[in-house]
């Protein structure tokens, strides 16, 4: 064994409780933040899923309307914090329960106060104490303070009826939204579906007709939202005006625009490779399949006491390659993308203008599920627009 391998380590997991693991689920995705201040100071306190800390010092036990509550914090928290020109932690460490509790009272009153107005609870500090251990497995919720340059964390211990509590309160709170992150969006000029096999086949200098074209005016393009919708959009020059939601007729290659048109393998010789098959039943493969595995059952029939290994029939069971034959794909012929962040996309609608980050005259990029194929120039066959394969990517 090499010395690399006998440093490998196992990946050390975490056991949650059913119970734990909901509350985890509350908090996350949820900005649950709250702006106040630590005896006069600017804090920061966020509420987040549960992650194991360092140690904690002091709990806090709270009523919530009646109901009691945990927290447990660390001495950092109050580092900067004095009471009668005396460091808060030192008063903690030394002075009796009602001493203490008084001058915690004074340093928290502000945050105390935010708090009850942010939750609609009337929340009293009702004693402290030294943190007191707790029993593994027990659901809580992770706490983060940020202010002054400074960061301290703690804990929510949470009970079944604060679990209610926060299920009511997190339940109305805003999802947090990603707002910077980047969303290229295609820019199409048509599309159309082939099966696989006339995918394989396809070589530059071939000419693929599209089935749902959006450029055949050369006036409007489609802005692709997702697989199912997209905005249709007015072209000048390079400046798009989005006109229209469009949210059929987007999955499948085919269109009632070109229903009307004559068949072009009798004016042009395109080869097998796209000879009309509207009728292409993309099961008939798959159905011839199964056709070897009759005399393999009349044997078994035949002579039951000779029954085949397991090894034997695993061939029979594999997937040839006559059976994924006609499977469709779909090619888009995309001209560019307009890029911009997800918050900004609650702006898109009628009206929305941007400028097309590419000259039209360039190749077109054709794209197989997705995946850019082939670089292409645009022809024009009876009026029907189509893109010649100038190289395969």
């Amino acid at each position: 064994m090499s010395p690399q391998a006998a440093n490998i380590q196992p990946l050390a997991l975490q056991t949650l409780s059913h119970q734990q693991a909901s509350i985890n689920n509350l908090a996350c995705g949820t900005h649950l933040q709250l702006q106040s201040q630590i005896h006069g100071q600017p804090w920061q306190i966020s509420l987040s899923a549960f992650s194991p800390t360092g140690p904690l010092d002091f709990e806090l036990q709270l009523s919530v309307d009646g109901l009691p509550a945990r927290v447990q914090v660390s001495r950092d928290l109050f580092r900067e914090v004095e009471i009668g020109n005396t460091p808060l932690p030192d008063l903690l460490d030394q002075l009796p329960d009602d001493l203490r509790l008084g001058c915690l009272n004074i340093a928290l009153e502000r945050l105390l106060s935010d708090l009850r107005a942010a939750v609609q609870r009337d929340i009293r500090l009702q004693r402290i104490s030294r943190c007191e251990h707790i029993v593994e497995g027990t659901p809580c919720l992770s706490l983060q303070f940020q202010g002054n340059g400074q960061s301290s964390q703690g804990i929510l211990v949470v009970n079944d009826q604060l679990h209610g509590q926060l299920q009511g309160a997190i339940s109305t709170a805003m999802p947090r939204v990603a707002d910077d992150i980047a969303m290229p969006l295609a820019v199409e000029i048509g599309h159309t579906v082939i099966a696989d096999q006339r995918l394989r086949q396809l070589a530059s200098g071939d000419i693929v007709l599209m089935d749902r074209c959006w450029y055949r005016d050369k006036k409007s393009i489609l802005l692709r939202l997702s697989a199912h919708s997209g905005y249709v959009g007015s072209l000048e020059d390079s400046r798009v005006t989005l006109k229209q939601l469009v949210k059929t007729g987007l999955e499948s290659g085919m269109s009632d625009d070109f229903d009307d048109f004559d068949d072009l393998d009798d004016d042009l010789d395109l080869g097998d490779d796209f000879d009309d098959d509207d009728d292409l039943d993309f099961d008939e493969p798959t159905a011839a399949a199964p056709e070897p595995a009759a005399p393999a059952m009349e044997t078994h029939q035949q002579a039951p006491e000779a029954s085949a290994p397991a090894p034997a029939a695993a061939p029979q069971q594999q997937v040839d390659h006559k059976d994924v034959q006609g499977l469709p794909v779909k090619l888009a012929f995309d001209v560019g993308h307009h890029e911009l962040t997800v918050g900004d996309m609650g702006h898109l609608g009628p009206g929305y203008t941007f400028e097309l980050n590419r000259d039209l005259t360039s190749p077109v990029t054709m794209k197989a599920n997705g995946k850019p194929f082939a670089v292409c120039e645009l022809v024009s066959i009876n009026n029907q627009l189509g893109a010649r394969i100038v190289k395969l990517l």
